[in-house]
């Protein structure tokens, strides 16, 4: 890891402490575009920001920028939070209701939660009939809907209500390419059975979200999918740092136990666990998984995956293929991903084998127009 990135861990590392915590003086000032660039590529602009903001010494022109930045940051994501409690107010009416996860439910958890960068508004709905009914809603009203792939039986549509993206979900699963799917849906099913509704206030509206133990497996699903398809930014690791701080005591860990068990997603999570220790000073005892007995690539894989968050392989994508036709550019992508996954397929685990070409090339596709 160069320095750089030392200093950026350093600084989300300040900014994950509930007291303020300022930055040290030994910060040198020439880093702090290096440290910009990778709060942009990982999405915590917000967070860093606060922090730089801090040092005394930093020039008069970069503190008015990160203070623009800042407050444009807080107002996008003030607007955010009455547009959800909009939503929901407007769902209830026509007896909908839906539970909000990822972004703006995990931002609660922030020290400040208008720090946490904002994106899309996800909402889940617990029953297809209900998130049928809610996309023929949007359809009426003649709002612009995408559709994540051409199969409907994920469940996963995209309203186009600016200047934020709706996105409706009928079901919580992440990783589509498996064969133990059902296994996911029978723990979400119990899970929200049996967990008491968990409410937050967003702009005077009280707004439902998922129950703890399952928010937790959740995020988690969904942070390994970004993961093995391009990269996840270090957000999502701290959407999972926070959750794992306010509601890991409280989970049930012989059920999330089993889930990792049958999943084989012990060994992975528990890599992403030693990184939250090491990183940001998590404490071992508050993860709810079991810890594996450390194996003789234990070291080098944790090594791996620290490596690979600041060596994106969807950043080679654009170096490799900055032109040629679209297929040109899945190819690039899906050679990336499988030459990444052959070298460390220990950190990766055996998903990323068993997916067919064809939803390999839907996610490079997928990601190469995101970008």
């Amino acid at each position: 890891m160069d320095r750089a990135s030392m200093h950026f861990i350093e600084l989300l590392r300040a900014a994950t402490k509930r007291d303020r915590v300022t930055v040290e003086a030994k910060l040198p000032l020439e880093l702090v575009p290096q440290l910009w660039r990778l709060a942009q590529r990982h999405q915590v602009e917000g967070m860093i920001a606060d922090q730089l903001l801090s040092h005394e010494e930093l020039p008069l022109d970069t503190s008015i920028q990160l203070m623009s930045y800042t407050q444009g940051l807080q107002r996008l994501s003030s607007k955010m939070s009455a547009t959800i409690a909009q939503l929901v107010n407007d769902l209830e009416r026509h007896h909908l209701h839906p539970i909000l996860i990822k972004g703006h439910a995990n931002a609660v958890l922030y020290p400040n939660p208008l720090l946490r960068t904002v994106g899309d508004i996800d909402l889940f709905f617990p029953t297809q009939e209900e998130f049928l009914k809610v996309v023929a809603l949007m359809h009426s009203r003649g709002l612009k809907i995408h559709s994540e792939t051409k199969s409907d039986k994920l469940l996963h549509k995209a309203v186009e209500i600016k200047p934020f993206l709706l996105e409706c979900h009928g079901q919580l699963l992440y990783l589509p390419m498996t064969h133990n799917n059902k296994l996911f849906q029978s723990y979400y099913t119990q899970s929200l059975k049996e967990s008491p509704q968990a409410i937050i206030s967003i702009h005077n509206t009280s707004v439902q979200v998922l129950p703890p133990e399952l928010q937790l497996v959740h995020t988690f699903l969904h942070f390994w999918s970004d993961y093995l398809y391009g990269g996840a930014q270090l957000k999502r690791l701290l959407d999972l740092y926070f959750i794992v701080e306010r509601y890991g005591e409280i989970v049930d860990r012989s059920r999330l136990s089993y889930l990792l068990c049958e999943m084989k997603l012990e060994y992975q999570l528990s890599l992403f666990g030693a990184l939250l220790h090491r990183w940001f000073h998590l404490p071992i005892e508050s993860m709810p998984w079991p810890q594996p007995q450390p194996t003789a690539t234990w070291h080098r894989d944790i090594q791996v995956l620290a490596h690979s968050y600041f060596q994106n392989r969807a950043e080679h994508l654009t170096s490799r293929a900055p032109h040629g036709s679209l297929w040109r550019h899945r190819f690039w992508k899906w050679w990336s991903i499988m030459d990444f996954n052959f070298h460390h397929r220990r950190v990766l685990g055996h998903y990323a084998f068993r997916a067919p070409i064809s939803m390999l090339l839907f996610r490079a596709k997928e990601t190469v127009e995101g970008r």
